[in-house]
């Protein structure tokens, strides 16, 4: 039985049993040893005697912050997946109501020339209008199914699968303050708490390295006990200590003459330790400087997203203008069509826009270790780092 100061209890047993004959009964005999040691130098303490068990825990939750690593990045690739897909129907969707509006000025043109009202000329416009909007119709549903596929894709599903995707644009709101971002990335990042327990696995074993080289002064004590029966019970009620000669309490010492070795892992243990504090160190500072800096990509697109959404309201007010203004003969194909063409592009800008934002937000979540608490996952199994 080890114990956590580095030293042991052995137990040996053993036992014979002769048969009886006659009037004579059965012999049964006894022979137990315990055996005590205790490492005074090299593999003395209780740093030294739990390592390993200090380590496996370690590893535990470090291959358990892989993990939460691992489901955040299928998580986010997941997500943005999906809005890549809304994206692609939303601007389907766009495309579509803009090919509508092209064929209703074409019939509406094309009553006028039949009227006598505007001349065959003017049609080319609008036709080149109107294949330029199937063309893009094309290309939209193309990008639609590629999106739909990528997906399934991920998502393990067959690619015939039908998606339905909800209708709702709305966008999570998020005042970040950096401090708090900061404080929050450092204690849930799951590449900084791995570098803390890099540090502190290149502490143990600088630890274990200089123990190493200690000389070996061990403790060694040893009790025997034996006794005979008729039986086992009797056996043991008669059993004594053994005299003394067979008992004993030594020290042992043992000195390594040559330390090359011990000395090369130990300075393999320093290097060690500097290499994994340079790491740490180094995503302590560049951690605050990432997050400020997708903390302000935040904020801009949140400033975007009112302004894509002015921007798209006013180009629908003057299409609407325009309109009444070309149905009452006081504007052109040309002018009509510039405008509907603003109007697409301020739709795309919105939804678009709208889509980075989101995205921006979820990249922020995922450098502070928060994306799956964010999106309702848990994983079964609680991440504490153990103490040191």
């Amino acid at each position: 039985m080890k114990l956590p100061t580095g030293g042991s209890f052995n137990l040996n047993w053993g036992g014979n049993k002769s048969q009886g004959t006659g009037t004579a009964p059965d012999d049964v005999g006894i022979n137990s040893e315990l055996g005590f040691s205790q490492p005074l130098l090299k593999g003395a303490g209780l740093d030294v005697g739990t390592a390993g068990q200090v380590m496996a825990q370690r590893a535990e939750v470090a291959s358990l912050l892989g993990l939460k690593s691992t489901l955040t990045s299928a998580v986010d690739t997941l997500i943005k997946a999906y809005r890549a897909l809304v994206l692609s129907e939303k601007q389907l969707e766009i495309n579509r109501t803009s090919l509508q509006r092209a064929k209703d000025l074409l019939r509406i043109n094309q009553a006028l020339v039949a009227a006598g009202r505007m001349p065959v000329m003017d049609l080319v416009q609008v036709e080149g209008e109107l294949a330029n909007r199937e063309l893009s119709q094309s290309t939209e549903e193309n990008q639609l199914d590629k999106s739909r596929i990528a997906l399934l894709q991920l998502l393990g599903l067959d690619i015939g699968t039908r998606i339905v995707t909800e209708a709702d644009y709305s966008m999570r709101e998020v005042s970040p303050d950096h401090s708090q971002v900061v404080q929050t990335a450092f204690a849930k990042r799951p590449d900084y708490l791995q570098a803390k327990i890099a540090v502190e696995n290149a502490k143990t074993s600088l630890m274990l390295a200089k123990n190493g080289m200690l000389w070996d002064l061990s403790l060694n004590a040893r009790i025997g006990i034996a006794g005979h029966g008729p039986a086992e019970r009797s056996a043991y009620g008669n059993s004594t200590i053994y005299p003394e000669n067979n008992n004993s309490v030594d020290m042992s010492l043992s000195i390594p003459l040559e330390q090359l070795p011990l000395r090369q892992a130990k300075v393999q243990a320093l290097v060690g330790l500097r290499q994994a504090e340079l790491s740490l160190e180094q995503l302590r500072e560049n951690i605050p400087l990432q997050l400020q800096d997708k903390i302000r990509e935040v904020k801009v697109l949140r400033v975007q997203v009112d302004l894509a959404k002015k921007a798209k309201s006013l180009a629908e007010r003057k299409l609407k203008i325009e309109e009444d203004r070309l149905k009452s003969g006081r504007s052109t194909n040309f002018q009509y069509l510039t405008f509907q063409d603003q109007l697409v592009t301020a739709q795309f800008n919105e939804i678009q826009t709208l889509i980075s934002y989101q995205n921006a937000v979820d990249d922020l979540e995922s450098m502070q270790g928060t994306t799956l608490e964010a999106w309702g996952i848990s994983l079964e199994r609680d991440i504490s780092l153990p103490s040191y």
